[in-house]
């Protein structure tokens, strides 16, 4: 279910951190519960996202060919 293939098939329990991008889809799907993201990580990624949301923002039309 990792859309960057962090989690190895053969280790589920591992984590690849190079390729996880922190979108805790892992956690909402793990059938156990047993996944979790370290408070740390989800601290960095919050903080790298925090521009994206600050302030109100103008709506964009694209339109595809």
């Amino acid at each position: 279910a990792c859309p960057t293939g962090a989690i190895p098939l053969e280790e589920p329990s591992a984590t690849i951190p190079e390729r996880c991008i922190t979108c805790v889809r892992c956690v909402a799907l793990c059938p156990t519960g047993a996944r979790r993201i370290p408070e740390e990580r989800l601290e960095r990624a919050y903080q790298r996202m925090k521009p994206a949301f600050e302030g109100r923002k103008q709506n964009r039309l694209y339109l595809a060919e």
